[in-house]
């Protein structure tokens, strides 16, 4: 931590080691202002304000703003690029999908929905989508023998399994389970389970090179 000779401004410095930073926070007394983001250079700063993120800005690689990013009660209210303003999330989303240029031999893999799958729909073309589900896809105290109150991470895209080409589970009682809400819902959809991955022990050649893995 340094602080500037005025007293008032405090820079706190997140290193992985001697040479390599992950970012750099701005605060003023314990209020923090801004946060510098770092990869092999800066990537972003983040702005707060009373702790809430107000604005992002992002860098090209030779260190030139490529787009500045508005957020409102921590959503996206305006994206300004040099020749292009995109207001609200489903918009950037679907720029950002847009220029990823899907065609049928792409394979689009979901992890949690929510915030992106209505953006993504607009833009995938001829792409194939498949959502992954991780925890518990409903809250049984909520649901009836008539209906199924949809865990809210995966609710949009149960709601439009019609545009999913396949949903993974990692157990063959979820996939089951999810077959039988789905009756109960009036939808139908593939599946296919794809347990979960493990290794038993930790190969590691070199467990000082390899410590962030």
């Amino acid at each position: 931590t340094y602080t500037l000779e005025n007293g008032a401004i405090q820079l706190k410095v997140w290193k992985t080691n001697l040479t390599n930073l992950t970012h750099v926070e701005t605060f003023r007394g314990s209020r923090l202002l801004s946060s510098g983001c770092y990869t092999d250079r800066l990537s972003h700063h983040v702005y707060f304000t009373n702790g809430k993120v107000t604005m992002r800005v992002f860098y090209k690689e030779d260190g030139k703003i490529a787009y500045t990013q508005y957020y409102k009660e921590g959503e996206i209210t305006l994206t300004v690029f040099e020749n292009e303003l995109l207001v609200g999330r489903n918009a950037f989303y679907q720029a950002f999908f847009k220029r990823l240029k899907f065609t049928s031999k792409d394979l689009i893999i979901i992890d949690r929905s929510l915030d992106i799958a209505d953006a993504l729909f607009a833009q995938q073309k001829k792409a194939k989508v498949i959502v992954v589900i991780h925890a518990e896809h409903y809250n049984d105290a909520r649901s009836t023998s008539d209906w199924i109150c949809w865990n809210n991470f995966y609710e949009y895209v149960f709601t439009n399994a019609h545009l999913i080409d396949c949903f993974i589970t990692a157990t063959a009682r979820q996939a089951e389970k999810l077959r039988q809400d789905f009756e109960i819902m009036g939808k139908a959809a593939r599946d296919e389970v794809i347990p979960v991955g493990n290794i038993s022990e930790a190969q590691l050649v070199n467990k000082e090179v390899n410590r962030f893995n």
